[in-house]
C-alpha cells in the first residue's frame, strides 16, 4: 500500500475518524461527494502513503460500498462523545508495533498524499521522547491531521480520565513537536462542517 520514499524508515498506520454526527452539514458527511469522489474515499486515497488504513465507526456497513478491501474498519461503540474519546478508541484497538500512527478526521477533501509526504519525512528527526507531531496553524493544533507515536495511549488515558475532552489543552500538555504549515499544507486542513464550508472545484 504504501507509497512513501525508500529512505523513510519508519512504520505508520493511518486513523480515521468516521463516527460524527453530521449535524451541521445536515447529511453524513463521509459519504458526501466532492469532484464526483465520497470525502471518506478521498482520505483514505491520500492515506495511502501509509502502511495500513483503519477506520473507526459505528456505520461499517455503510461505508464499505465505498472503500476498497485496504482498508480494515474498526467498531466505535460509544460515538458522539468527540474526536478525542474517538481517538482513545481507535488506540485501544490497533496494533501497537508502528512507530506512528496519523489520525485523520474524514472531512478533509483537498488531503493529498504529497502533501503528507513532506511532513512525513520530518518524523525521523522527532526526538524519542517526542509523542506527538502535528500541524500548527494560527495559534491553533490541528490534531486531526497529525502524527502520535503509540506510546501516547497512556498519557490520553490519564487526561481523559481526569476529565479532559479537549485536543487543543491536551496537546498543549503533551511532549508535542509542532509542523510547520506550507501554504499549499494549509489547504489541506480544510475541514467541512456545513455545506458553506465545502471548497470551490478549481476550474
Amino acid at each position: 500500500m504504501t507509497n512513501r520514499a525508500s529512505s523513510q524508515t519508519n512504520t505508520l498506520i493511518a486513523l480515521i475518524l468516521a463516527g460524527g454526527q453530521s449535524s451541521r452539514m445536515g447529511e453524513d458527511k463521509a459519504s458526501m461527494l466532492w469532484d464526483g469522489i465520497p470525502l471518506l474515499q478521498r482520505v483514505c486515497n491520500a492515506a495511502t502513503c501509509c502502511d495500513s488504513i483503519y477506520i473507526l465507526t459505528p456505520w461499517r456497513d455503510r461505508y464499505r460500498p465505498i472503500l476498497n478491501s485496504q482498508c480494515t474498519f474498526l467498531d466505535e461503540s460509544n460515538p458522539g462523545q468527540g474526536a478525542l474519546m474517538a481517538f482513545a478508541q481507535g488506540l485501544e484497538q490497533i496494533a501497537q508495533n508502528s512507530d506512528w500512527i496519523l489520525l485523520l478526521a474524514c472531512d478533509l477533501p483537498q488531503l493529498d498524499s504529497k502533501g503528507l509526504q513532506r511532513w512525513i519525512e520530518q518524523l525521523n528527526d522527532v526526538p524519542p521522547d517526542t509523542l506527538a507531531a502535528v500541524p500548527f496553524h494560527n495559534e491553533f493544533w490541528e490534531p486531526l491531521c497529525g502524527f502520535y507515536r503509540p506510546g501516547v495511549r497512556e498519557n490520553l488515558q490519564a487526561f481523559i480520565e481526569g476529565g479532559g475532552r479537549s485536543f487543543q489543552k491536551w496537546l498543549s500538555n503533551l511532549p508535542a513537536q509542532p509542523l510547520t504549515v506550507s501554504e499549499e499544507q494549509r489547504s489541506m486542513l480544510l475541514n467541512c462542517n456545513s455545506p458553506q464550508d465545502l471548497p470551490q472545484m478549481p476550474d
